[in-house]
């Protein structure tokens, strides 16, 4: 077991019946031997292993120079600067808890699964309004839902 990144108590549990015979009443015993371990309780993160960091650095400088060159038509309200991002909802839980090396991140790999709601934000920089949006096929689906779920 000493080669995975992270563990759960199952697989300790599990392990442990397999090599030994032996399954504990309480989880605390596991919970005690992966702290004895050197182990110990992570939330998990989502990562990109698409994620190009030499890209990303490309373009945050591409995007600073063009605020710079346009700084006085943002302050005169001529030109206007939203931070735009998107939140996905998923139907299943991507991050939770596991037992893993000390100071160390544990992260899952991205899968794209289909079955959540998009949202968009966007703030302005400038002057902080905010709008918040949910993306229109996710509208239609949950009007679908909607109308097939609570027919009159």
């Amino acid at each position: 077991m000493k080669d995975k990144p992270y563990y759960s108590v199952e697989e300790l549990r599990d392990w442990i019946d397999l090599h030994y015979g032996v399954i504990y009443q309480s989880k605390q015993s596991y919970y005690d031997m992966l702290k004895e371990a050197g182990l110990s309780w992570h939330q998990t993160q989502t990562i990109n292993e698409e994620r190009d960091e030499d890209k990303v650095m490309l373009k945050r400088e591409e995007i600073k120079k063009k605020l710079e060159e346009q700084q006085a038509e943002i302050i005169a309200g001529e030109v206007v600067v939203f931070a735009e991002d998107e939140c996905h909802l998923l139907s299943d839980d991507t991050t939770g808890y596991v037992w893993g090396r000390r100071n160390q991140r544990i992260e899952i790999p991205i899968e794209n699964p289909n079955d959540r709601q998009t949202y968009y934000g966007a703030l302005n920089l400038y002057n902080k309004d905010f709008v918040l949006t949910l993306m229109i096929e996710e509208m239609e689906k949950i009007r679908f839902y909607l109308s097939s779920t609570y027919k009159r």
